[in-house]
């Protein structure tokens, strides 16, 4: 009897030990590098007050009134837009944004001037605050007079990028113009783009050939297989999207453009599969956590029915089968520190995918199909048969 006490209380103790040392594991993985965001963030005051917009009199700057706390994508969208419509002005998204913009997008910080300088550049009296109000059709052009004043400093007080307007079909007159702002300026930062490549190398996932532009040669020659990305919501979600479909809300930004096709999960799939043979590797883009169990078990369900050959033949697949080979974002070889990254990791494996199925209440989805556009030097007759939300 007191040699089973001795045993349980031994095995207590190594199970203890166990989970210590797993979670020691998960904090030092998935600890943000703090080091590098210092730096940067260090770096873009140093560039901000070597800049000769500075100095400069006849320089002029807006600050926006931007979404905080919200999803990657949520933000990323926004800032985006933001930057767009205030160029040529000078900015940069820093109310309240702990990390330093130029970790993921070094394109509109450009530059820019962190808000911690407002005081120093902005003198009252040269210094507006205005509230914008505009129909949507109008908000656009209303935003682009107000950024005309004279003043050398303005201030927009409401959020004009809200969901209804980006879910509107209002936005589609800024597409023509985004497009281009894309291709002049959107780049994710370089290590974002070192851990795409060491994923598109360790899970062997080829990027398209017919999408390679100068600024992308480093993934020519590339080994691996042809594969289609699918972006699945979280599990928290799941409601948001049920109630947003049945009460027949529109897609978000991007997402909403009327060339892209709508459709189910599986019959999606079912189509691209159809229409790409030679695509038999899938690439799914997920955020799910241990507090969301749900995701994982829809993530085998659909490796469970993608990858059956009686499935794919009652399907229509044809000669080539059901897909062979299933990565996912839990799969993306991450080092200590590169935690912060994963999600636009996974958005640009997505951008150099040769068929993309998303969701088009995503911003992340919303905002791959702008860079597949914008950015990617995607084929344009092709391009939209190989996207559908």
């Amino acid at each position: 009897m007191l040699l089973a006490v001795r045993w349980r209380r031994v095995l207590v103790m190594i199970f203890l030990i166990l989970l210590a040392a797993i979670l020691t594991w998960i904090y030092w993985l998935y600890r943000p590098p703090y080091a590098l965001y210092d730096y940067l963030t260090e770096k873009e005051l140093q560039s901000a007050r070597a800049s000769d917009s500075m100095s400069n009199k006849s320089a002029k700057f807006v600050l926006f009134n931007q979404l905080q706390g919200a999803g990657f994508n949520n933000q990323v969208q926004e800032i985006l837009i933001y930057h767009h419509l205030s160029l040529p002005f000078i900015w940069r998204p820093r109310f309240h944004q702990p990390l330093p913009l130029s970790a993921f997008l070094p394109g509109p910080t450009i530059d820019g001037v962190p808000v911690s300088f407002l005081e120093q550049i902005c003198p009252q009296d040269d210094t507006v605050y205005i509230q914008i109000d505009a129909l949507y059709d109008d908000l656009w052009r209303t935003s682009q007079k107000i950024l005309a004043r004279p003043e050398k400093c303005i201030i927009i007080t409401n959020r004009i990028m809200h969901w209804n307007y980006l879910s509107s079909s209002a936005l589609s007159q800024v597409w023509p113009s985004f497009q281009q702002y894309l291709g002049r300026y959107f780049a994710w930062s370089p290590q974002i783009l070192d851990i795409t490549r060491r994923t598109q190398k360790e899970l062997r996932l080829r990027p398209h050939q017919s999408h390679y532009t100068q600024h992308d040669s480093s993934n020519q020659n590339q080994s691996g297989d042809s594969y289609m990305a699918l972006h699945i919501r979280r599990g928290d979600f799941k409601s948001h999207c049920a109630s947003l479909a049945s009460s027949q809300t529109p897609f978000t930004t991007w997402a909403s453009l009327s060339s892209l096709r709508d459709s189910r999960i599986l019959s999606a799939i079912t189509l691209q599969a159809q229409a790409h043979p030679h695509v038999r590797t899938l690439h799914i883009l997920h955020d799910a956590s241990i507090d969301h169990p749900n995701v994982y078990i829809d993530i085998m369900k659909l490796k469970a029915a993608l990858t059956n050959p009686d499935w794919a033949a009652r399907n229509g697949w044809g000669e080539s089968g059901p897909m062979r080979r299933i990565t996912e974002s839990s799969m993306i070889p991450i080092k200590h520190g590169e935690y912060d990254f994963t999600v636009a990791v996974d958005m640009e494996l997505a951008r150099w995918a040769d068929v993309f199925v998303g969701n088009g209440y995503s911003s992340l989805s919303s905002q791959v199909v702008a860079m597949k556009d914008g950015v990617g030097g995607w084929d344009p007759e092709g391009y939209y048969s190989d996207m559908i939300l």
